[in-house]
């Protein structure tokens, strides 16, 4: 197994989240991390130290996985592997709110939007949400391509 493989399993099973947020989170491009986790590409020794923060890997497990040993012989057996993947999602999951909440503390808008969802069944939430994330998506193509003619405006001058 390569570290990359081991990261996609630590990520699914401990974290329980999206590659996209993952790859978000490392500031690089979800197809990269998906060919680190599938192994066609090595995991830039570089980056390591950033996945190991970002993602709270305790030691043990991190050490499993620059080791290329399965993460299952890295845990410790006295205690039950779904309170030991809770304890590294809380872990996860508070920082992430920390480092965001900066956010939602400026930001009237978002907050509504949070009680708009708050409100929704996990149904609507979720199309909701995937609607905000295909606007998101088309939104940032259009400034990438309004960036690249204002580039080529600036080149020809």
């Amino acid at each position: 197994m390569s570290f990359g493989t081991l990261f996609r399993e630590f990520r699914e099973e401990y974290l329980k989240i999206k590659q996209v947020e993952a790859a978000l989170l490392l500031e690089i491009d979800q197809v990269v991390l998906s060919n680190y986790e599938r192994g066609k590409r090595e995991f830039p020794l570089t980056l390591l130290p950033k996945v190991k923060e970002i993602f709270h890997i305790p030691d043990d497990i991190f050490l499993a996985m620059v080791l290329n040993e399965p993460l299952k012989e890295a845990r410790d057996q006295t205690i039950p592997f779904p309170e030991q993947a809770k304890e590294v999602q809380d872990d996860y999951t508070d920082s992430f709110a920390s480092e965001y909440s900066h956010l939602i503390e400026q930001s009237p808008e978002l907050r509504e939007l949070l009680l708009v969802l708050s409100h929704l069944s996990e149904k609507d939430r979720r199309d909701l949400l995937n609607s905000f994330k295909g606007f998101t998506e088309v939104f940032q193509h259009t400034l990438e391509r309004l960036h690249e003619a204002m580039n080529e405006r600036t080149d020809d001058a």
